[in-house]
């Protein structure tokens, strides 16, 4: 597992979150997507290489810049969003059945 920080220049609202969540709800190698609108700055904890979360973040036009990407451990909370298919850290702890 990897945690890759991401500096997103144009994502300063809920809507700029929801496209980016939509992005990635398919995508296997996303476990968990972690945003900071105010920093402007996505985190994304996944598996493989992080040169395609970051060729689809470019896809979106919203000044997107890798900052780092370091190893890291898997969500170990909540369960899987079932809006987006990855661990959203939000809604986990109203769902039956969470651990958060």
């Amino acid at each position: 597992m990897n945690k890759s920080v991401f500096m997103v220049a144009k994502m300063d609202c809920p809507a700029e979150e929801q496209l980016i969540r939509l992005h990635f709800s398919g995508n296997p190698a996303v476990a968990q997507l972690q945003f900071d609108l105010a920093g402007r700055q996505l985190t994304v904890l996944h598996t493989g290489a992080v040169a395609p979360l970051t060729q689809a973040l470019d896809r979106l036009n919203l000044g997107s810049a890798l900052v780092d990407t370091t190893p890291s451990i898997a969500p170990t909370y909540g369960r899987k969003c079932p809006a987006t298919a990855v661990y959203c850290g939000r809604c986990s702890a109203s769902m039956p059945g969470s651990l958060s």
